[in-house]
């Protein structure tokens, strides 16, 4: 089946977005891309407006491209690396690889790896 996707829901503290959005593209996706097995894109964005959506859900999600066939590889090195974050907050030290910004809340970072499930299925004003 086609490829799937990585998500990452994330937030800065309060008044750090520019320089959480600076961190995030110009260092942390190239890294992350170079770092971890299976990803071929990395993109962006910023909640713009959730209708019925509390306030809690973060406001930046990154979508990665996940290959086709790459999950399970990709799943052992998200772990390893959730691992390493958790022991490196707890010895007050940075993580080895993929450093994480101090800009970062911890406390609202969610993510998944999503397989496909179905065949894309396209809007009638794309046909």
């Amino acid at each position: 089946m086609a490829e799937g996707v990585f998500l990452v829901m994330s937030d800065p503290y309060p008044g750090q977005d520019a320089e959480f959005d600076r961190w995030y593209v110009d260092e942390h996706m190239v890294e992350t891309l170079a770092e971890m097995p299976g990803l071929t894109y990395a993109q962006r964005f910023r909640r713009d407006d959730w209708i019925g959506i509390p306030a809690r859900f973060p406001g930046y999600l990154t979508v990665y491209g996940v290959a086709d066939g790459a999950a399970e590889g990709l799943k052992v090195a998200v772990a390893r690396q959730r691992e390493e974050v958790a022991a490196a907050r707890a010895a007050n030290r940075p993580p080895a690889r993929l450093a994480i910004s101090p800009t970062m809340n911890l406390e609202s970072l969610s993510s998944g790896i999503f397989v496909p499930t179905s065949a894309r299925v396209l809007s009638p004003h794309l046909r």
